[in-house]
């Protein structure tokens, strides 16, 4: 039923490629649950899991896609209690697809063990308090988690004790988590560099068709925070915590006043490496966004052609390997073993919402979690103190441990 919203096709296109069964079947498997030991208790028990979604637009219609596909699996029970939006229409079409429309917010989170936020960035904060207050146990918020880094420092205060997880969902695509396990191997000797390219065309338009994303009260800033958050966090997560950073932001579209479309930034590690990123915004729709990336060692070099379906390009002395497809998917398992002896590696071991349930299951801190993101905030908010000082390196704050 949802192969027939196109924008959701379109945009996971890329990681529908990856799967070897049938591409509608056998994706996510995901419970939500209202605390970590009642999680244990619940799945021994047979209960079922009451999820719910806040926000029924683009990435709020994905989940739902995701966690209708887990709750046919058997596996995990899931139950897709309800869902809450401003915009009646919207839930109308989720009801169709087998959702309760909340009468309130609070009438969701009274009914709900876990909840996803997939709301515009400025209403994180109110969301993630009021899903606290609420007792709700489990809480997956879309990035970035604020505005700016104090709003996001707020957010991930506002939700202490619980178990949390960000939707860095890129650490979870197999050319990524390959890099990272060849990069911590020594594959390609002492790193270097990382060079790091992302473009995409405005998301105001086409599938994304987020016109808030032009609003500074509500997206607080650009292409930087608002999409290429993910991309400072993955350079932090494969080289290494990021501990100064220069760099330089524009405005050249116009999307909205303090909207950057353009950032290049350099990063530095205490390993030594130096990283850089050029990510930007455009006005081309018929080209699809995508992430070049290019991770340089001095004994080889790995690069990733896209971000999600490879493929990946090992060189060195040895000669050259490439991953993409079947091969690329089996070096994911030898990696991330498959859960259930699945051949869909979106089915759990590529899947951030399985990683976060079954992280909840076990016990074990979800990842990438709210500490997690604000280390990426921090790196995202000093490039653009670097800009406004004309690109002097700044260095990037210490914010908990990284996972």
């Amino acid at each position: 039923m949802y192969a027939t919203i196109p924008h959701i096709a379109t945009l996971w296109l890329k990681f529908l490629l990856l799967r070897l069964p049938s591409p509608h079947q056998e994706l996510y498997r995901g419970t939500f649950l209202s605390n970590m030991d009642t999680a244990r208790d619940r799945s021994s028990q047979g209960e079922r899991i009451k999820v719910g979604i806040v926000g029924c637009g683009f990435i709020g219609q994905f989940h739902s896609f995701m966690l209708t596909q887990a709750s046919r699996l058997g596996h995990l029970p899931i139950d897709r209690e309800a869902v809450y939006d401003l915009d009646p229409q919207r839930m109308a079409t989720f009801e169709q697809w087998g959702w309760k429309a909340a009468k309130s917010l609070d009438h969701l989170l009274e009914s709900v063990d876990a909840v996803w936020v997939c709301v515009p960035t400025a209403f994180h904060l109110e969301i993630v308090q009021r899903a606290a207050a609420a007792g709700v146990g489990g809480i997956f918020c879309e990035k970035p988690l604020g505005r700016d880094l104090a709003e996001a420092v707020k957010v991930a205060n506002a939700a202490k004790g619980i178990p949390s997880q960000v939707g860095l969902v890129l650490r979870h695509a197999p050319p990524f988590r390959i890099a990272k396990h060849l990069v911590g191997s020594g594959r390609i000797g002492r790193l270097q560099s990382v060079l790091f390219r992302d473009d995409q065309y405005v998301p105001v338009m086409g599938i994304y068709r987020s016109t808030w994303r032009k609003d500074p009260e509500v997206a607080g800033s650009g292409v930087l925070l608002e999409h290429s958050i993910h991309d400072a966090d993955l350079i932090g997560w494969i080289a290494g915590p990021i501990e100064w950073t220069s760099g330089h932001t524009r405005s050249q579209i116009g999307i909205g006043e303090n909207i950057e479309d353009l950032a290049v930034a350099t990063f530095g590690t205490a390993q030594g490496s130096v990283s850089t990123l050029t990510t930007v915004w455009h006005n081309v729709t018929t080209r699809s966004s995508n992430r070049h990336v290019e991770i340089f060692g001095t004994e080889g070099v790995i690069t990733i052609r896209n971000e999600v379906a490879g493929p990946v390009e090992i060189d060195s002395r040895d000669g050259r390997e490439v991953l993409q497809g079947d091969s690329l998917i089996k070096r994911f398992f030898e990696i991330e073993p498959p859960w259930f002896g699945e051949t869909d590696a979106l089915a759990y071991a590529a899947n951030e919402d399985a990683h976060f349930i079954r992280a909840l299951i076990d016990g074990r801190d979800p990842t990438p979690n709210f500490d997690d993101a604000l280390r990426a905030h921090a790196v995202v908010e000093a490039v653009y103190t670097s800009s406004r000082e004309g690109g002097q390196k700044v260095p990037i704050p210490s914010l908990g441990s990284p996972s």
